[in-house]
C-alpha cells in the first residue's frame, strides 16, 4: 500500500518515516489501493469511499454506458420513446442529495442539497446517449455528469449520467425529489 505523509502529502521513506519533503518524522497515510489518489479514511480500509462504492455497485464500470433519468425521459412520460431498445434497469436514487424545480419539467440542480432525485437507470448505447444530449442541450443547457445511484435499501447500482441544469432555476421547488409525484399534484391542484 502506499503512503504519503500526514504533513505534506509528500512520500515517505518506508523504512525511516521521514518525509521526502520536509525531511521530518511524520505519521503515514495510506492511499487507496484501488485508485492511489484519494486518501483512506480508516487505516483498517485499503480503498478510498468512490474505490469501495465501484467495488459493491451492481452494475460494473465496464465500459457500459448507464444514464439515469428523473423526467421526461421516464416510462410514460413524452420523450422515453428515445430509450427504447435500451435496457431499463429499475427504479433507482441519486446516493447524493440535490434539488429538483420545474416549470413543466424538471430541473436538477447541485445546491441546495435537499433530497435523493428519484428516477430510473437504464443502459444505452452511444447512439443514445447522443440522441439524449441532442434533447437535453448537453453542454450548453443541461450539463452530463456521472453521479452514482442507489436501489431503495442505498445499496450502489451504477455510476450513471445525470442532465443537471444550474442555469434554469423552475419556479416549483419538488422537495420530494420525484417529478412524478409533481405531475399528479399538478393534476390535483387543476394546473
Amino acid at each position: 500500500m502506499e503512503v504519503i505523509s500526514n504533513c505534506c502529502s509528500a512520500g515517505i521513506y518506508e523504512e525511516t518515516d521521514i518525509c521526502m519533503e520536509c525531511k521530518e518524522h511524520c505519521d503515514a497515510i495510506p492511499l487507496c489501493s484501488g485508485c492511489c489518489d484519494n486518501y483512506v479514511e480508516e487505516m483498517g480500509d485499503t480503498l478510498c469511499e468512490e474505490c469501495m462504492t465501484e467495488r459493491y455497485a451492481k452494475y460494473k464500470q465496464d465500459g457500459s454506458i448507464y444514464v439515469f433519468v428523473y423526467g421526461t425521459l421516464k416510462v410514460g412520460f413524452g420523450n422515453n420513446y428515445l430509450l427504447r431498445g435500451s435496457e431499463c434497469l429499475g427504479v433507482a436514487k441519486t446516493q447524493e442529495y440535490y434539488s429538483m424545480t420545474s416549470s413543466g419539467i424538471p430541473f436538477v440542480h447541485h445546491t441546495p442539497k435537499q433530497t435523493t432525485i428519484k428516477g430510473e437507470l437504464y443502459k444505452v448505447n452511444k447512439n443514445t446517449l447522443h440522441q439524449l444530449d441532442m434533447l437535453e442541450g448537453h453542454p450548453n443547457w443541461y450539463k452530463r455528469q456521472q453521479v452514482w445511484v442507489v436501489d431503495g435499501y442505498g445499496g450502489p447500482l451504477a455510476k450513471a449520467w445525470l442532465y443537471f441544469n444550474n442555469v434554469d432555476r423552475g419556479s416549483q421547488k419538488l422537495l420530494t425529489g420525484d417529478y412524478q409525484n409533481f405531475d399528479i399534484y399538478k393534476k390535483y391542484k387543476g394546473w
